[in-house]
Order: C-alpha cells, then structure tokens, then sequence
C-alpha cells in the first residue's frame, strides 16, 4: 500500500527499538511510502502508538507512526 506523509515532518526510525529514543531521520509532508503490513502498537518516547513497517526509496526499511501517513 502506498502512502503519503501528512504532517510537516515524520520521524523514521530503521527499528522499532529505536522508537524508544530520539529519531535521527524525517519525512517532510507529501514524501511517499510504501507500508509493509498491518499497524504494530509500541510504546517508546511518544507512549503507546500504532507504527507501520515501511519502505523508503532512499532510507530503506524502518518504521513510521501510522497517525502522519494516509494511503494513496
């Protein structure tokens, strides 16, 4: 499924355990993805969050918060 981000910038974290810290990488608003599966809830420096497993042209795979993508 594609998606796009929504927000100005999104955090992609290369894994879930890295949700627990700071993110070193963002998506400005209208870069796309692809999302991998369903939502995995986590919690991590934001609390309890549904994140999806993406791909990215250039970052490769990792993970994003589902509230800051709608598919395309």
């Amino acid at each position: 499924i594609k998606a796009k981000v929504t927000t100005k910038k999104l955090a992609f974290w290369e894994t879930l355990i890295d949700v627990a810290g700071e993110p070193t990488r963002y998506l400005q608003e209208g870069e796309k993805v692809t999302i991998l599966g369903n939502a995995t809830t986590f919690g991590g420096l934001f609390g309890d969050k549904e994140y999806y497993k993406v791909e990215h042209h250039v970052y490769g795979v990792g993970y994003m918060r589902a509230e800051g993508l709608e598919p395309v």
